[in-house]
C-alpha cells in the first residue's frame, strides 16, 4: 500500500534547530514533542516501531508505560500542528510521511544535484551559484537543540554538507577563484581539521594565488595534527601535492640545477591557459616519470597544454626538456623514428658525427645517455605508435608526454602508457578564452552572443582564439554582429587570420580527413547530412549505402583522428564546427543527386526500423509503409518489446531531426511518412513536441501533394489534438482525415478518423453522436484485417455506452472485445477493456466479480511495452482501485491507488485521465471526511480543465463541489450545483442522473425538506432500475427510509430499509452495516 501524503502546506527544517512549520506558522513544540519529531523525520515513510522511539526518547531511563505516553506524545504534536494526518499510526509503531520537497534537506539534495549536473555540463558559474544556495539551507549543527538525536543519521546529514562544499570548492578552483577558497576555506577546516580534501583544496587555491609558503605551511600543520591525533602520515596524493608546491616555490627554482647545460628547447609557452585544470591535474600526476598521450581533435589545443605544463614542471626535469613536432598531420612526410632520434641525440649533446647510422645503435645511445637522469621529451604531432615506440626512454624517471589526434591505442596497450583524451572547452571557459584574445571588453556586456559564438565553432580552442582575434581587429563591431556575420557566410573559411596560414582552421581539419582511409572519407563526409545529435552504425551504413562492418570501420578511423566522437553504444557525433566541415566536404565531393540518395537512404533505415519497432510492440493501428521504395533493403527486427523500446528512446531525437529536415526541404513524402510511422510513439512522447512533429507531417504531405498522406498525417494531429484535451480541434482534423481517407480509398484511415472523432464527440458532450461514429467505424473495420483498430474502437465505444447507463450494452461490446483481444497481446487495449468492465461491475455494486479483472489488468499493464501505453496503463489499474476502494468503504487505501493513479496521468501527460482521478480522489477524501483536501483536489481538477473539453471530468466536478458545500452546511450552493449537474447529466451521461439524485436527496432531507427528498428517491430509483445501478439503488432506498422515519412513518422506513437490504445483501460496502444497524 502506498504510504499516505500529509497536506502539502506541511514543511520541516533540519539542517540548524528543528522547525516544523504548517501553512506558513511556527509550530511551537516542547523539548520531548521536538524528539519524538525528529525521530520520525530521520526516518520519514518508515514506521518506527514504538520500542524504538522509545529507546530514542527516553534511553535506559524509561517511564512505566512507555507506549501509552508515546501515544500522548503523538498526540500532542498532532494537535499542535493542527494536521491529524501528521503523524500516522502504523503497527507497530508510527510513520511521519513526507513528500520531495517538504524538508529543507531535500531542497538542499536537489539544488545539489542541479550544482553536479551544471559543473558535468560545463555551466560552472551556475553550479558555483547553486552549490552556493545549497549551502545557504544550512542553519547550523542539524537538529542542535534535539537531545539525543540520532548520531549516525545526524553524522550522515553532515557529511553530505561537507561534501557539497567540497564539490563547490572544485568549482571555484577550476573556475579561478582561488582567492575566495583561500580566504573561505580555513573556517571549514577549522571545524573539521582532519577532513584531508579541504587541505588540499586550500593548497592548490594557495599555489594559484602564488603563496606557496602558506601551502606549504597547511601541508605541514595538517601533518603534525595527523601525526598526534592518529598517528598517521598524509596520504600519497597529498605528498604528490606537497612535492608539486615544492618545485613551484620561487626558493626551490632558484636553486642551481646539476647541469648548468642542460638543454631547454621547450617552444614558448602563451601563459594562462583558460579551463584545463582537469587536465593539468592529470598531467600533475606524470611527474614522476613515465609515458603519457595527450590526444583529441585538431585545434583542441593539445600542443599549447602540453607546451604550458612542461613550462610550469620544468624544474622537476633539471637534466634537460626536449620538443620535437613530428609533424604525423603536416602536409609533407612525417619524421622517422629515426630523424627524431639524430635531433634528440644532437640536443644531449651528441656531436654529429658521433651519431650512429644504425636505428638500434641510435635507440640504444639514446636510452644509456638517459640513464640516471631527469628528462622531459615532449613529442608532439604523433601519427602512429610505431613512430614513437623507439623514443620510449628506458629510463623511469624521465618523462615521454606525446600529442596526437589518433587514440594510439597501442601504447596503451602494449607500453602502458597513460592517455587522456583533450575535449572541447566547456561552454563557460570557451568564453572565457574568446573574451581573453578578444580584449575582454564584450565579455559581461554580451555574454549572450559569446556563449552562442562558442557552440557555433564547437567550443574548439583553435577556433576560439582567431574568432576573438578577428573580433579585436574590429573592436568597433559587436559580438552579436560579428555572429550574424558568421553564420551568413562560409564560417570555415571565415575562421582565418590571413597573415598567418597557421590559424586556418579548416586546414588543421582537412589534415585530419586526408589521414582518412580514402574509402573512409565519402562515409565521413555524407556524416555533414545527418541532422540529429549523433548516427548509429546502421545509420551511417544506410547513408552511405555499405554494409555495416565498411560503416563501422570508417567511424572507427573518424573517431580515431578525432573528427567524429563515440557518444554512446554503437553510435558517433560531430560537434557542429565538424559538421559543417563534413558537409562542406559532401557539398564539393558529392552531386546532389547522390546526397539526396545518400539523405533518402538514411529516411529509409528510420522508417523500417520504426516500423519493425512497431511490429514487435503489439498490434496497435500504424502506418505500414512500402518496402518497395526504399533506396535498399532495410532488413531490423527486433527479438522483443524491450529492445524495440530501447532503440525508439535511444533514436528518437536522430528521427525528430530526420522528419524536420524532410519536412522543410525534402523529401517530403517521407517527412509525413515518418510522422504517420512514429504514430503510436508520439503519443507518448512529450505533448509539445509530439505536437509540433505532427504538424510538420501534415505541412509535408501538403508539400508533397499527396492525398493519402494528407489523410495519415491528419489523423495523426488529430491525435495529438485529443490527447493535450483540446477536442474541437481534434474533431476538425478527424473529420478532415475522414474525408481524406475516403477519397484516397482507405477505408483503415476512415475508420481510424472516425473513432477519433467519436472519441471527441464523446468529451464535447455529443455521447449519443459519439455512439454513431464509433459504429460507422467498426462497420467499416469488419470489412478490413485492421483487428487491433476494431478493438480500440470498441473499446471507446464501451466506455460510451456506460457512461449513457447502458451497462448490459456496455458488458456485451466488452466481452466481444476481450475475446478479439486474446489473441492480439495487446496490453494497453486489454487493460483499458478489464477496467472498463470492472467499472460495469462496480456501477452494479457486484465489486467482488470487478476484483479478479483488475487482477488481470494488472497483468496485462505490466506486459505492456513502456513506450506503448505502459504508464497509462498502470495509471488506469490504479485509478479504477481507487474507486472499488471507495466504494467497498477502505478510503485510505483508495487515496492512496488514486495518488498513484493521478501521478501516472501526470506523467504520461494525459490531463483528462488526471482531472478523472482527481475527482475521484476527492470522492475517496470526502468520505474520510477530509473536506478541505477534497476541494483542494477538485479545484486541481478544474484547473487542468480549463481550456480543455471533458464533458464528463466537468460533470464529476460539479459533483464533488456540491458534496463540498453539503459537508460544510451551505445547502444552497449544494442545490445549485447538484440540479445543474443533474440537468447536465440528463442531457449528457445518464450514469450520473442517479448519483445527482441521490445527492439532492440527501441535501433535502437535512434541510428538511421531506417531500423533495422523497421526490429525488423514486426519480433516482426510476433511473437506477433503468440502467441496472444496483449499489445507487440501495443507497436511494436508505435515504428514502430515512425520510420515511422523520415523517412518522415507521412501516414505510423499514420497508425502504428491507428493500436496501435485499439490495446490498451481497455487497462488501459500508452500507450494509448501516442497514443492519437501522433494521435492529
Amino acid at each position: 500500500m502506498m504510504t499516505a501524503m500529509p497536506p502539502a502546506d506541511v514543511g520541516f527544517l533540519l539542517l540548524g534547530p528543528l522547525e516544523a512549520h504548517v501553512g506558513g506558522r511556527a509550530v511551537a513544540l516542547t523539548g520531548r514533542q521536538r524528539q519524538l519529531l525528529a525521530i520520525l523525520l530521520l526516518e520519514s515513510n518508515r514506521v518506527v516501531s514504538v520500542d524504538r522511539l522509545a529507546d530514542g526518547l527516553w534511553g535506559g531511563d524509561q517511564p512505566a508505560s512507555p507506549a501509552a505516553r508515546i501515544r500522548a506524545l503523538v498526540a500532542e504534536v498532532r494537535r499542535a500542528a493542527g494536521h491529524p494526518g501528521l503523524i500516522l499510526t502504523r503497527s507497530p509503531g508510527y510513520l511521519l510521511p513526507t513528500r520531495q520537497g517538504q524538508t529543507d534537506a531535500d531542497d538542499f539534495d536537489q539544488l545539489v544535484r542541479r550544482a553536479a549536473e551544471a559543473s558535468g555540463g560545463g555551466d560552472l558559474d551556475a553550479a558555483a551559484e547553486l552549490y552556493g544556495a545549497a549551502l545557504a539551507l544550512w542553519r547550523g549543527d542539524p537538529l542542535v537543540d534535539v537531545p539525543n538525536a540520532r548520531a549516525h543519521e545526524v553524522a550522515g546529514l553532515v557529511e553530505r554538507r561537507w561534501s557539497a562544499l567540497a564539490e563547490q570548492v572544485d568549482v571555484l578552483l577550476a573556475r579561478g577563484d582561488h582567492e575566495r577558497v583561500a580566504a573561505e576555506l580555513p573556517a571549514a577546516i577549522a571545524e573539521d581539521p582532519l577532513r584531508e580534501r579541504f587541505r588540499a583544496q586550500l593548497m592548490r587555491a594557495l599555489h594559484q594565488d602564488g603563496r606557496q609558503s602558506a601551502a606549504l605551511r597547511v601541508y605541514h600543520d595538517y601533518r603534525e595534527r595527523l601525526a598526534e591525533e592518529l598517528g598517521a602520515e598524509p596520504s600519497r596524493e597529498l605528498q604528490r601535492l606537497l612535492a608539486y608546491v615544492q618545485v613551484s616555490d620561487p626558493d626551490v627554482r632558484r636553486r642551481p640545477g646539476p647541469q648548468a647545460s642542460a638543454p631547454r628547447h621547450l617552444p614558448r609557452d602563451i601563459g594562462r591557459l583558460v579551463g584545463r585544470g582537469e587536465e593539468s591535474a592529470w598531467l600533475d600526476e606524470l611527474s614522476g616519470g613515465g609515458l603519457g598521450v595527450l590526444v583529441g581533435p585538431a585545434g583542441v589545443g593539445k600542443t599549447a597544454l602540453a607546451v604550458h605544463w612542461a613550462h610550469r614542471a620544468a624544474p622537476l626535469f633539471p637534466d634537460g626538456q626536449l620538443f620535437v613536432d613530428m609533424r604525423g598531420f603536416a602536409p609533407g612526410p612525417a619524421m622517422s623514428p629515426g630523424e627524431v632520434l639524430v635531433r634528440l641525440l644532437r640536443a644531449l649533446g651528441v656531436a654529429a658525427p658521433s651519431v650512429p647510422s644504425d636505428l638500434d645503435e641510435q635507440i640504444a645511445l639514446y636510452r644509456s645517455l638517459l640513464a640516471g637522469r631527469r628528462v622531459l621529451i615532449l613529442l608532439d604531432n604523433a601519427a602512429e605508435a610505431a613512430h614513437v615506440r623507439p623514443l620510449i626512454p628506458g629510463e623511469p624517471g624521465c618523462l615521454l608526454l606525446i600529442s596526437s589526434r589518433h587514440q594510439l591505442g597501442g601504447l596503451v596497450a602494449l607500453d602502458g602508457a597513460r592517455r587522456h583524451t583533450v575535449e572541447p572547452l566547456n561552454r563557460a571557459a570557451a568564453v572565457e578564452l574568446i573574451a581573453q584574445r578578444a580584449g575582454g571588453g564584450q565579455l559581461e556586456t554580451e555574454r549572450g552572443a559569446l556563449a552562442e559564438l562558442a557552440a557555433m565553432v564547437g567550443d574548439l580552442p583553435l577556433a576560439l582564439c582567431v574568432a576573438g582575434a578577428q573580433l579585436s581587429e574590429r573592436p568597433e563591431r559587436g559580438v552579436a554582429e560579428y555572429v550574424a556575420d558568421l553564420a551568413r557566410h562560409d564560417l570555415l573559411a571565415r575562421l582565418r587570420l590571413h597573415d598567418d596560414e597557421r590559424t586556418f582552421v579548416r586546414a588543421a581539419l582537412d589534415l585530419s580527413y586526408l589521414a582518412l582511409p580514402p574509402e573512409a572519407r565519402r562515409v565521413y563526409r555524407l556524416l555533414g547530412l545527418v541532422p540529429g545529435p549523433d548516427v548509429s552504425v546502421a545509420a551511417a551504413a544506410a547513408l552511405a549505402g555499405v554494409a555495416l562492418p565498411e560503416a563501422e570501420k570508417a567511424l572507427d578511423a573518424a573517431a580515431q583522428v578525432h573528427l567524429a566522437t563515440r557518444t554512446r553504444d554503437g553510435h558517433f557525433g560531430l560537434h557542429d564546427l565538424l559538421r559543417e566541415f563534413a558537409a562542406r566536404l559532401s557539398g564539393e565531393a558529392e552531386e546532389p543527386a547522390a546526397r539526396e540518395a545518400a539523405f533518402r537512404g538514411l529516411l529509409d533505415h528510420y522508417l523500417f526500423t520504426m516500423a519493425a519497432a512497431n511490429q514487435v510492440m503489439g498490434p496497435y493501428p500504424q502506418f505500414v509503409p512500402d518496402r518497395s521504395t526504399a533506396r535498399q533493403p532495410v532488413s531490423a527486427s527486433f527479438p522483443d518489446p524491450a529492445s524495440a523500446t530501447t532503440w525508439v528512446e535511444g533514436e528518437w531525437d536522430n528521427v525528430a531531426a530526420a522528419i524536420a529536415r524532410a519536412a522543410a526541404h525534402g523529401p517530403h513524402d517521407m517527412a509525413w511518412q515518418l510522422v504517420a510511422g512514429a504514430q503510436s510513439f508520439l503519443i507518448y512522447r512529450p505533448a509539445a513536441e509530439s505536437m509540433r512533429v505532427a504538424e510538420l507531417g501534415v505541412a509535408a504531405a501538403r508539400r508533397a501533394g499527396d492525398a493519402f498522406g494528407l489523410a495519415a498525417a491528419q489523423a495523426v494531429l488529430e491525435v495529438m489534438h485529443r490527447r493535450t484535451g483540446h477536442m474541437r480541434n481534434a474533431e476538425r482534423h478527424s473529420r478532415r482525415a475522414a474525408l481524406l481517407a475516403r477519397r484516397a480509398g482507405w477505408p483503415v484511415g476512415e475508420a481510424r478518423a472516425l473513432v477519433g472523432s467519436g472519441s471527441a464527440q464523446s468529451a464535447l458532450g455529443q455521447p449519443r453522436r459519439a455512439v454513431r461514429h464509433y459504429q460507422r467505424a467498426l462497420a467499416i473495420y469488419s470489412g478490413t484485417d485492421d483487428r487491433a483498430g476494431a478493438v480500440i474502437g470498441m473499446s471507446y465505444l464501451a466506455a460510451v455506452q456506460r457512461k449513457l447507463g447502458r451497462l448490459d450494452e456496455a458488458e456485451r461490446v466488452l466481452r466481444s472485445q476481450l475475446a478479439v483481444v486474446a489473441g492480439l497481446e495487446a496490453g494497453a487495449v486489454e487493460t483499458q477493456a478489464l477496467a472498463t468492465m470492472a467499472l460495469v461491475w462496480q456501477d452494479r455494486g457486484q465489486l467482488d466479480q470487478a476484483l479478479p479483472l483488475l487482477d488481470r489488468a494488472r497483468d496485462a499493464a505490466r506486459a505492456t511495452p513502456r513506450l506503448h501505453g505502459a504508464r497509462l496503463a498502470e495509471a488506469i489499474v490504479d485509478g479504477v482501485s481507487g474507486r472499488l476502494d471507495t466504494e467497498r468503504g477502505q478510503y485510505r487505501d483508495a487515496v492512496d491507488h488514486l495518488t498513484r493513479a493521478v501521478d501516472g496521468a501526470r506523467r504520461a501527460e494525459l490531463p483528462g485521465a488526471q482531472a478523472d482521478f482527481l475527482n475521484w480522489k476527492a470522492t475517496a477524501l470526502l468520505r474520510l471526511g477530509e473536506t478541505e483536501s477534497a476541494q483542494a483536489r477538485l479545484a486541481d481538477a478544474l484547473e487542468i480543465l480549463r481550456g480543455r473539453d471533458n464533458s464528463v471530468g466537468n460533470l464529476e466536478s460539479l459533483l464533488g463541489f456540491a458534496e463540498v458545500a453539503h459537508r460544510r452546511g451551505d445547502h444552497d450552493d449544494a442545490l445549485d450545483r447538484a440540479s445543474r449537474a443533474l440537468t447536465e447529466a440528463r442531457r449528457t451521461w445518464p450514469l450520473f442522473s442517479g448519483q445527482a439524485h441521490h445527492l439532492l436527496a440527501t441535501v433535502l432531507l437535512d434541510r428538511g425538506d421531506l417531500d423533495g427528498c422523497l421526490g429525488h428517491c423514486e426519480r433516482g430509483l426510476v433511473v437506477c432500475r433503468r440502467t441496472g445501478q444496483h449499489l445507487m439503488r440501495g443507497r436511494l432506498l436508505l435515504v428514502r427510509g430515512r425520510a420515511r422515519r422523520r415523517q412518522g412513518d415507521e412501516r414505510g422506513a423499514r420497508a425502504a430499509w428491507h428493500a436496501a437490504r435485499r439490495v446490498l445483501a451481497e455487497m462488501p460496502v459500508p452500507e450494509r452495516a448501516e442497514v443492519a444497524a437501522l433494521l435492529g
